[in-house]
Order: structure tokens, then C-alpha cells, then sequence
């Protein structure tokens, strides 16, 4: 709406620099759908601007952003899918090829779209499958991977998460027979969680 009204006053200029900032923003935080409504509005003005030739590179975007939005949406769905089966099972022979299927299709997905969201859901599934195949040592990787991941992204970091993903490494490590580690990042959780 805004962007129309700079655009029906004329204020060209305001209106590219209006876009600019929406799509920087909706990229860090991957809001797919303001991102691509925002990249559509841009490439209106652009082509009635500058000519066809820069419209059809933010439609290549535009592209690209949907493909993400449907990898982001598939990881949702299938996290919330294996997290719904992994809380009602009594065993995990219930879900792990469920499990095996998901993390398989998310690591195309996250190799395809470089996604943070997928990133996240991919590396979580991925060291619950490991875990249940006693490769403690390649879910530690997968854990670390995870919690740089989370910190370097806006899109997918909060304070849970955060803690969520220090206090399954400490298990881990517990597994690994690492207590040192275990108890290390179990305080500094602890210290984290209240401050």
C-alpha cells in the first residue's frame, strides 16, 4: 500500500530506496511472502522504469524466492509431522524411517535453497536420526553445525532455540562419555538462561 501511494506522488526515488529496504530486511529474516510481494512491487516500477530486461532478473528472483518458500514451508510441515510422531511413540522403530525419508529430503532442500530455516529443521531432525543410531560423535558435528547456524541467523535465532540445542549437546556428550563438556555447556546454559 505504501509503496502505490509513493508511486502515484511521483516519489520514484523514495519508492526504489521503500523496496530496497523491505527486501533487505525480508531476506535476513526470510519472510518469504512480504519478500516476494515486495520484489513484484519493485519489479512493476523497474519495468515501467527501466525496460524488460531488469524486470525479468527480479522475476529470476522472484523465482528463486518461491522455491524457497516452498522448501521453508515442506521443512515446517515435515518437523511438526516426525516431532508429532517421535511425542505419541513408545518406541522409535515407530517413526525412524519417517525420520531416515525427512532428513533426507531436507538436506536437498537445504543444499538447494541455503535457507536458514530449512538449515535449522534439517541439522535438528539429522542429529535425532543420528542419536538413534548411536553415531554420537558425527551428532556432535551436526549439533555444532546447528548452533552456528542459529547464531549467525536472525531468521531462525531465539533464546530457546538456543538453549534447546546447548542442552541436547550436553546429552550428547553424555553419551560420549564427555561429562566435562556436558557439564561445561549445561552451566553455561544455566548462566545464559538468566541473564
Amino acid at each position: 500500500v505504501q509503496s502505490e501511494i509513493l508511486y502515484l506522488r511521483g516519489m520514484t526515488e523514495e519508492l526504489e530506496s521503500f523496496h530496497n529496504k523491505i527486501i533487505s530486511k525480508a531476506k535476513e529474516y526470510e519472510v518469504y511472502d512480504s519478500l516476494i510481494e515486495a520484489l513484484q512491487a519493485k519489479q512493476r516500477f523497474i519495468g515501467f522504469r527501466y525496460g524488460s530486461k531488469k524486470a525479468e532478473k527480479i522475476g529470476e528472483q522472484i523465482f528463486n524466492f518461491e522455491e524457497s518458500r516452498k522448501f521453508a514451508q515442506r521443512s515446517r510441515l515435515l518437523f511438526t509431522k516426525i516431532g508429532s510422531k517421535i511425542n505419541q511413540s513408545e518406541s522409535p522403530s515407530e517413526y525412524y524411517d519417517e525420520l531416515k525419508e525427512a532428513v533426507s529430503i531436507l538436506s536437498q532442500d537445504f543444499n538447494k535453497s541455503k535457507s536458514a530455516t530449512v538449515g535449522y529443521y534439517y541439522y535438528y531432525l539429522n542429529t535425532e536420526k543420528l542419536q538413534l543410531e548411536n553415531q554420537f560423535e558425527q551428532a556432535e558435528i551436526v549439533l555444532n553445525e546447528l548452533v552456528s547456524l542459529l547464531i549467525k541467523s536472525p531468521a531462525i535465532y531465539t533464546r530457546a532455540r538456543h538453549g534447546d540445542i546447548i542442552m541436547n549437546l550436553s546429552n550428547n556428550e553424555i553419551f560420549l562419555n564427555d561429562y566435562k563438556s556436558a557439564i561445561a555447556n549445561s552451566v553455561y546454559e544455566i548462566g545464559r538462561a538468566h541473564v
